[in-house]
């Protein structure tokens, strides 16, 4: 993502990072104030470092609530195709709310393979696979 450079706001690019111009304000005298954009390392010193340690039972508790939402929503279709005619007509929606789960599911996988869904390196590979 770099410095921003698919920003279409920006007005110049210095030794201290971007300047973009604000839209924040709502004087105009105001909206012409240049503000840096902060980098990745700046967000990363604010954010407490106890975000960045990944816990097992959180990590499992996700687990849990997608295969849930899973679940839920399977049962939900087949209850509606079978008590309803044109139920069949919903499967496309069915078919983007079920991918979209499944796509959480990838990340939790793709969370393994980084490291990042807990500390225990054989967890994560029992997980992950």
């Amino acid at each position: 993502m770099g410095k921003g450079s698919h920003n279409p706001s920006i007005l110049s690019s210095s030794n201290d990072g971007v300047v973009v111009k604000s839209t924040e304000f709502i004087n105009d005298n105001l909206a012409d104030i240049p503000h840096r954009l902060p980098t990745l390392s700046e967000i990363k010193l604010k954010v407490p470092s106890h975000c960045f340690r990944p816990t097992v039972i959180r990590s499992m508790f996700y687990v849990f609530m997608d295969t849930v939402y899973v679940l839920l929503t399977y049962l939900t279709m087949f209850y509606i195709q079978k008590y309803f005619t044109y139920g069949y007509l919903l499967f496309p929606l069915y078919w983007y709310v079920q991918g979209t789960l499944y796509t959480s599911v990838f990340v939790l996988g793709h969370d393994c393979g980084h490291g990042s869904f807990s500390a225990y390196p054989w967890f994560n590979n029992i997980i992950g696979k």
